[in-house]
């Protein structure tokens, strides 16, 4: 396998990453160690400040979980209590018996992820907790899966005939790969949890079978699963953490394999179309959440094999998204006159576009992987985004319910908790806690905002960093840095995209930090308090539908706009959806202005706005807000502003 680490890529202040590389002739680690010889010699006793979009980042880097309150926090909370302790609760629970002998699946169904999806969230959930109770569900579940593991390797819950190693007379595509990658995924994370060998045992027993069915044996895998081959192949990146633990390289071989199978397939071609900048929604049949989950598997093979055009990809991938896929609170969108969770051409937009709660939680992983790939501010900002707006949009006060397709306009609908989403939500949720803070050699980072707390080992040496705020309501931010001695490092600060330039105050003084950057602080640090102010403005953000979902231009262009207030998007509670649509349509008189501050009525929680013109007296709130204990419930937040001269 290639060595070295693959240089940084230039960040482009647009927000589109680039991908024409600087050949720089120095690894991450050397310009980084110069780098920090510099700052040593120009740093007086107080410590220096200074701004940069991203630091080298190399194969030390570490989230760190931290304990979480405010809006993140409580919804991590309700999740863990109304879900993951109650869906599993032991083998006799209805997800893990159907593993039994005795079971069958015939449909081609694909109940059997929720054990692994279960799996994976419990033993991040008991990483943060240490809740006996829930690791002896854990250690429970693993043992009943071991033992009905059949000799040949097979876990799941197909009959023989069907099963993926199988060769029927007539072949059909079934989710029975699907099932057993996430059961993969699950035994990997509980063995990183409790050591048990007993789980590893297991699922190596299982990807044998897949390199034997698959690779040796020489049935095609692209063809074993839904959706040109996505479905089948998301197995990439369960195969690349195997290696991870183990080192047996052929695990990290049969991910590339995959690959190149997935390359292969006519129409799909991920790799190749990928690396030309082709819309997602031309890569195979652009299902939203089985491509990206591919392409989290390549960015996880990229980590091992350092093979730049793997990444190159990821990152065409990702400003696509951005480009024409993303919804206003950050999950991936679309399903307009197609299949519902399909992208549609990314020069589209609609207000009803659809966005797969299972599709966020790969676009979340995606940003996660990148970040810890390249370092660069922009897969922060849009955690943040889909932190704040996304995922409690998408769940429900009870920490049970999830919404499958969220939409922008329209209603908020509950899904059963055997739908997939519920137990992608359960991920999503025990996830959070390890996107707000990172470290490297001698940095620490702080990429999300919110109250939480945490400690890092530098140098063996605790680092405890705590933030006091309201965020996301209000930008005040108090952080405290708690070291038993003084010690030296590097402190990243995300500043994000929406405050002004110069517009960030820090223990009193402005300072000269660029929107959408890392600010350094470096210096001895011991018991020392930050207070860092984002100035909130209520601003909006502008998309244009000129075309219908055939791709056909229409008549006039319709302008929309959305609103937030620093990093909370809002919306109202207005009727208007796709099969009955009727929007908020303002006229020329329209202007930020009209929104006037209310005080907050009961049930809601931060800024409350009015929005006073065209007849309109409509109350925006927080859009995960509006309807979050009510199933069925209706919010806008595109609201028509084609007439509209001018917003500021």
């Amino acid at each position: 396998m290639a060595s070295g680490l693959f240089p940084p890529i230039p960040f482009c202040p647009t927000g589109r990453i680039s991908t024409t590389y600087a050949g720089l002739n120095k690894t991450p680690s050397m310009l980084k160690k110069q780098l920090f010889i510099l700052i040593s010699w120009i740093v007086p006793a107080g410590g220096v400040f200074f701004s940069c979009s991203s630091f080298p980042h190399d194969n030390l880097y570490k989230e760190n979980i931290c304990e979480l309150k405010g809006l993140a926090g409580e919804e991590v909370k309700r999740g863990f209590e109304g879900r993951l302790t109650h869906f599993v609760t032991d083998s006799q629970s209805a997800a893990i018996r159907i593993f039994h002998h005795d079971s069958a699946e015939t449909s081609g169904g694909w109940k059997g992820e929720h054990a692994g999806k279960w799996l994976y969230a419990a033993s991040l959930a008991f990483e943060r907790t240490h809740s006996p109770l829930l690791l002896a569900s854990i250690r429970e579940v693993c043992q009943f899966l071991s033992h009905h593991q059949h000799p040949n390797g097979y876990l799941g819950t197909y009959a023989d005939s069907i099963r993926f190693y199988a060769n029927p007379v007539q072949p059909r595509q079934t989710w029975d790969v699907w099932n057993a990658g996430y059961l993969l995924k699950g035994l990997i994370a509980a063995y990183r949890t409790t050591g048990d060998s007993l789980c590893l045992k297991t699922a190596e027993r299982l990807a044998r079978l897949f390199i034997a069915t698959f690779r040796t044996g020489g049935k095609n895998i692209c063809n074993s699963g839904c959706f040109s081959g996505t479905a089948s192949c998301g197995i990439i990146g369960e195969f690349a953490d195997l290696y991870q633990i183990t080192h047996n390289e052929e695990y990290l071989g049969f991910a590339v394999f995959v690959i190149e199978e997935l390359n292969r397939r006519p129409g799909t071609q991920i790799v190749d179309k990928l690396l030309k900048e082709y819309d997602l929604a031309q890569v195979g049949e652009g299902k939203m959440y089985e491509t990206l989950r591919c392409i989290n598997g390549m960015i996880k093979v990229y980590f091992h094999t350092h093979s730049s055009h793997l990444l190159t990809a990821a990152l065409h991938a990702w400003n696509d998204v951005i480009k024409g896929h993303l919804n206003a609170a950050g999950g991936p969108c679309g399903g307009v006159g197609i299949h519902p969770e399909c992208f549609n051409n990314n020069y589209m937009f609609s207000c009803y576009y659809k966005s797969e709660t299972c599709a966020l939680m790969e676009w979340m992983e995606m940003n996660r992987l990148l970040l810890k790939a390249t370092g660069k501010v922009c897969f922060a900002e849009e955690l943040e985004k889909s932190v704040y707006n996304a995922v409690p949009g998408a769940s429900f006060q009870d920490g049970n319910g999830w919404v499958y397709h969220s939409v922008m306009n329209g209603p908020r609908q509950r899904t059963s908790e055997w739908a997939c989403c519920s137990s992608s939500g359960a991920i999503i949720l025990e996830t959070i806690p390890r996107l707000f803070y990172s470290s490297c050699n001698d940095t620490l980072m702080i990429h999300l905002y919110g109250p939480s707390k945490t400690t890092v080992m530098l140098d063996a040496i605790p680092v405890t960093i705590e933030q006091e705020t309201s965020y996301p309501f209000e930008g005040n931010i108090r952080i405290k840095i708690t070291v038993p001695v003084k010690k030296k490092f590097f402190l990243k600060l995300r500043i994000p995209a929406w405050v002004k330039e110069n517009g960030v105050c820090i223990n009193g003084k402005n300072i000269s930090a660029h929107p959408l950057s890392y600010y350094l602080l470096a210096k001895k640090w011991h018991n020392d308090t930050l207070n860092v102010v984002f100035p909130f403005l209520l601003r909006s953000i502008e998309k244009t539908e000129a075309y219908n979902y055939k791709g056909e231009y229409i008549d006039k262009e319709i302008h929309y706009r959305a609103f937030y207030y620093g990093s909370l998007l809002y919306a109202t509670a207005w009727k208007d959806e796709k099969q009955h649509p009727d929007p908020i349509v303002v006229s020329s008189s329209f202007s930020l202005s009209s929104f006037t501050s209310v005080s907050s009525p009961e049930g809601y929680e931060g800024k409350i706005f009015r929005l006073e013109t065209d007849g309109y007296s409509l109350l925006f709130a927080p859009y995960y807000q509006i309807g979050k204990t009510e199933n069925g419930s209706f919010h806008t937040v595109w609201i028509n502003t084609t007439a509209a001269k001018c917003i500021q």
